[in-house]
């Protein structure tokens, strides 16, 4: 069976397209493929999940929080119990 990468162009590779640039020199190698809009959006499962559903909230994308934390916990306690991190604790 074949490698399921030999057939991928450069732009598929981090080492090869954004690696050896600076910001500014990097081409062409995102392609939007649809729009967002207004879909809820929704992470799961790990830090990087985590850091993207922050940054959602923050720029006022419709994410998803099948769990939101009871009116009665700190900012802290909040963090505690594994609210506001993911669409689902």
């Amino acid at each position: 069976m074949a490698h399921p990468y030999r057939a991928q162009p450069d732009k598929a590779f981090w080492k090869k397209t954004v690696s050896p640039h600076q910001p500014h020199e990097v081409g062409n190698w995102y392609e939007k493929r649809f729009e967002i809009g207004d879909r809820k959006v929704a992470t799961a499962g790990s830090c990087f999940a985590q850091h993207i559903g922050r940054n959602l909230r923050e720029k006022s994308f419709n994410y998803y929080d099948a769990e939101p934390a009871p009116g009665i916990l700190s900012d802290a306690m909040r963090h505690d119990f594994g609210y506001d991190m993911y669409s689902a604790r």
